[in-house]
């Protein structure tokens, strides 16, 4: 019997295995600016100078009405307007806006953001482009 079971016909091919990659061709994960932005929004709140910290933004989109229509495309906030902003403590407090990228579009400042950035320095207040919480931190404690 245990001759006879290598002459039986092959019921199924097995799969092909996958081609392997070379290795070091997997390019690890980019992070978002949703995540970024989180990390730098969560690092601020626990800063000992901040007083108060919000995330910002601009959105579009439809609202549902209560009888389940939508209303016509709107818009919130205005074009140029920072992601995070918020007041160190001190007094008077001071103002601060951060502008996050990810590391890929750091030199991708639109001139309405730029414009906005610029305008809160030449308030007296701290204002840059951040690319991860270091960043962030620096822009806060007047480090960049």
């Amino acid at each position: 019997m245990l001759a006879m079971r290598h002459l039986q016909p092959v019921l199924f091919e097995p799969p092909e295995q996958p081609k392997r990659r070379r290795p070091g061709t997997i390019k690890p994960p980019r992070p978002l600016e949703k995540d970024i932005k989180t990390a730098i929004f969560n690092a601020l709140s626990a800063h000992p100078l901040v007083l108060e910290v919000a995330v910002v933004g601009v959105s579009s989109g439809r609202m549902v009405r209560p009888d389940g229509s939508r209303t016509a495309w709107r818009r919130w906030g205005e074009a140029g307007t920072p992601d995070i902003v918020g007041r160190l403590k001190g007094c008077p407090p001071r103002r601060f806006r951060i502008e996050v990228k990810t590391p890929s579009r750091r030199n991708t400042v639109t001139p309405e953001q730029r414009d906005r950035l610029d305008e809160t320095v030449a308030a007296g207040g701290l204002a840059g482009v951040a690319c991860s919480v270091e960043d962030a931190l620096a822009i806060v404690e007047g480090r960049s």
